[in-house]
């Protein structure tokens, strides 16, 4: 027993004189700064999240991807002299099951779908009477190609009727939006629509695709290419490329954390920067905490977002040319003191510098500047009217809040399996509730989707001990034969401390891990250092 007290003595004045290691603890990023958003955005956004009771985040980021498709293709705006940035915009919010994202997807997305409703139902007779058009030509040369077998018409009568059939176009239908698409069909879509498709969906499947979940190697280059509104020509077997002069390509999506988690697993190099191209949202699940009977959306605050959207899609909709729009010098003057701040935060010691963001946050200017000029159209300023200063400040405040989030999605696309596995077990020990306790105690205490043996709980035990969050208890030496004790630790007394960093990511450590088995293998910088 002496010696037993004077092992877990020594273990204690251990704790008592170490400070732990930090953990590569999940980033907590800030909520969506609703308050710079014009009032009729601004009242929706919080409306609906309180509706839905899901985060505004979500609300936010849904939205100004909705307000992008309005603008994109019809405008750009020039920062400064010579650099053209289109107005389309890829988000993506990442939110776990029973978040109610079809919900407000369909709230968000509704004035848009109604309009692309409109200009189908619109378009619908002139397309049938082109293809009539085009199928009395085509049945008129084929009548002739069977009379000229026959000796009964000249051939160039048949290729005159010939050239007359493949002369009408027959367009298709017009689409705003497609559900999903992989990146094959996406080109379709594109060409179709005079190079301009976005692709909303609750589900979110293109990240499925870069995920690995499929087969294959799929072409990404319409994703890079369509973030900038390069040209684009594919080639079809059989038939001539198909040239589309600048591909402009939207996303809005949502998605599950635990499909970022499997983007994590793939290697580095399978990256073109087709996700550093994306605005991401990872808001805190409010699942567990939501009201049963929240306010619902006031009928004048969704009536004014609906016609909002609708307007602004409908002034522009008809233009050939895209409008330019560009800074009031005082705008100028915010947004280059924001390009000197982003520069800083692109530096190795940056928050933005680490090996997996700096493509990210290379492109960070250029969205500021996309993101000013759809706050600039949806407060009804016209695109020939200067971006205001204060307009400048509102997308520097946005594009801070994407850029914390970044910080958090690229952590959970590289979050790495001991790492994770060790917070996990914090918050076991804390269950526990004694500072003294064994690898069988832990076991019996934590979840098998999390800890299916004792050597999940080994390893987490080990990278614990190593970074002095827990210490080993000397056993008792015992004389002759029978099995040796079992091994004891003792706990660092942050880890039963609430304020702590690592314990409280512990909880959401422990549900990452449940969501998938295995997870990436560790950036060579920690997040942490960046965050």
């Amino acid at each position: 027993m002496e010696n037993t007290f004077e092992s877990i003595l020594a273990a204690r004045v251990a704790a008592e004189n170490t400070t732990p290691t930090p953990l590569q603890a999940a980033p907590r990023p800030p909520a969506f700064p609703v308050d710079v958003l014009p009032t009729w955005w601004h009242q929706f956004a919080k409306s609906t999240a309180e509706a839905t009771q899901t985060p505004v985040d979500m609300v936010a980021s849904v939205t100004l991807g909705v307000l992008s498709a309005c603008v994109a293709g019809k405008t750009v705006i020039e920062p400064s002299a010579g650099w053209i940035e289109p107005t389309n915009l890829y988000t993506v919010a990442a939110m776990s099951p029973g978040n109610r994202k079809s919900s407000v997807f369909s709230s968000c997305i509704k004035p848009l779908r109604d309009f692309e409703i409109e200009k189908i139902t619109e378009a619908r007779p002139h397309v049938s009477e082109m293809a009539a058009r085009k199928k009395l030509r085509a049945d008129k040369a084929e009548s002739l190609r069977k009379r000229v077998i026959n000796g009964k018409a000249t051939e160039q009568a048949y290729l005159d009727a010939s050239r007359e059939a493949e002369e009408i176009v027959v367009p298709t239908l017009p689409r705003i939006l497609a559900d999903d698409a992989t990146p094959e069909a996406l080109q379709t879509l594109a060409y179709e629509n005079g190079g301009k498709i976005v692709i909303a969906s609750a589900e979110g499947g293109i990240f499925d695709i870069f995920a690995g979940r499929y087969s294959g190697a799929p072409n990404m280059e319409i994703l890079l290419k369509g973030h900038a509104g390069d040209p684009m020509s594919i080639d079809r077997k059989g038939r001539e490329p198909e040239v589309i002069p600048s591909v402009l390509l939207g996303f809005i999506l949502t998605v599950q954390p635990a499909v970022l988690r499997e983007i994590g697993k793939q290697p580095v190099e399978k990256s073109r920067g087709e996700l550093e191209r994306f605005l991401y949202s990872i808001p805190e699940s409010y699942v567990g905490y939501r009201k049963i009977n929240p306010e619902p959306i006031p009928a004048t605050v969704s009536a004014a977002y609906y016609e909002r959207v609708q307007s602004l899609a409908k002034a522009l909709y008809d233009l050939q040319e895209p409008s330019v729009m560009r800074f009031s010098p005082q705008g100028q003057e915010a947004f280059r003191a924001w390009q000197e701040d982003v520069e800083t935060m692109l530096r190795p010691d940056g928050k933005l510098g680490n090996p997996r963001l700096i493509g990210w946050g290379s492109k960070l200017a250029g969205t500021t500047a996309r993101i000013a000029g759809i706050l600039h159209l949806a407060s009804g300023n016209p695109p020939s009217e200067p971006i205001s200063a204060d307009i400048a400040y509102s997308a520097v405040t946005i594009s801070h809040y994407f850029s914390e989030h970044a910080i958090a999605a690229f952590h959970l696309m590289s979050f790495t399996n001991p790492h994770a596995k060790a917070l996990a077990l914090i918050k076991v020990i804390r269950k526990l509730g004694t500072d003294v306790f064994t690898e069988r105690e832990l076991l019996t205490a934590s979840s098998r989707s999390v800890f299916s043996t004792s050597e999940d709980i080994k390893a987490a035990l080990a990278i614990l001990v190593e970074n002095d969050w827990a210490f080993i208890i000397e056993p008792e030496q015992r004389e002759g034969a029978g099995r040796p004790p079992s091994a004891r630790y003792f706990a660092h007394h942050s880890v039963f401390e609430s304020e702590n960093p690592a314990a409280q990511s512990a909880q959401s450590a422990e549900s990452n891990i449940a969501d998938t088995a295995d997870i990436a293998e560790p950036l060579s910088n920690e997040f942490q250092e960046s965050a």
